[in-house]
């Protein structure tokens, strides 16, 4: 079978039985709502929407994939009329509805609030839950970019780049590391996202734990290549202020992504409660 006819398949045939099974399965049990807003390759807004609910069949409770609508304007109007149309199309009563949750990226807090307190007037028990994941990114973020000076992430993102567009310095550096660790290879740095802080635990990790060969690595290049990025990357190696700032925060951003970790997984974790003298 072709990719067009599969699709056809998929869109025609499988699809409708399957959204049939998922509305008579939820007859007129009350049901959450979870939404997510994205943008396409081609610029395009969609709002992911997925359920949750209590199966009476199965006699638990189900998530589910319900649609994947494009949205005119990415408004808490637009997004209304998709949260709207959509448990229409499926046979659901929006009065059903009990819960809506969200991510608190970007503008999205704002809009989510325009959204829930409109669907609060045909549903008053709505409640609007948000993001506890995103919450840890955006607490871990604020705080950091508060406390910390804003060095530590030219650091952490020079680093990757000088060695992720050299294949030559990737060489050289572990040619250094082998000869200061007894033959050992160094574990790659790995590349960072600057907008989340708990993205960066394993990039902390990886320098700190190659501080010494960092610095000797960048202070050999800065005499052989005698560019200015190669004074600047050992000046900020050579700071053991720096090294400081990172080995405090090594710990707190892997206790953030263990909880993140804990909040993502499908089953839950029992949490062990820390004794604080």
């Amino acid at each position: 079978m072709r990719r067009s006819k599969c699709a056809s398949v998929i869109k025609n045939v499988l699809g409708p039985h399957f959204m049939a099974d998922l509305a008579q399965d939820i007859e007129d049990s009350y049901y959450s709502l979870i939404i997510d807003e994205s943008t396409g390759i081609i610029a395009t807004k969609f709002l992911a929407i997925s359920i949750i609910y209590h199966s009476v069949t199965n006699s638990r409770i189900v998530a589910a994939f319900l649609n994947l609508c494009t949205l005119e304007v990415c408004t808490a109007n637009g997004i209304l009329t998709a949260m709207k149309s959509t448990p229409m199309e499926h046979c659901l009563k929006l009065e059903r509805i009990r819960g809506v949750g969200t991510d608190n990226v970007s503008v999205m807090p704002i809009i989510n609030n325009g959204v829930h307190r409109k669907l609060k007037a045909e549903a008053s028990n709505l409640v609007l839950i948000r993001s506890t994941c995103h919450s840890l990114q955006l607490a871990t973020s604020a705080a950091t970019a508060e406390a910390l000076p804003k060095i530590l992430e030219y650091l952490i993102s020079e680093t990757y780049n000088w060695f992720a567009r050299s294949p030559a310095r990737q060489i050289a550096y572990k040619k250094l590391y082998g000869l200061m660790n007894d033959g050992d290879e160094p574990l790659k740095i790995v590349q960072a996202c600057r907008t989340r802080w708990p993205s960066l635990e394993i990039a902390v990790s990886r320098i700190v734990d190659q501080w010494t060969e960092f610095k000797a690595h960048f202070e050999m290049a800065r005499r052989n290549e005698k560019c200015y990025a190669e004074e600047v990357l050992y000046g900020m190696h050579e700071n053991q202020i720096n090294l400081g700032y990172l080995l405090f925060l090594r710990p707190i951003l892997a206790d953030v992504l263990k909880d993140k970790k804990a909040f993502e997984t499908k089953m839950p974790i029992k949490q062990s409660c820390r004794k604080t003298s």
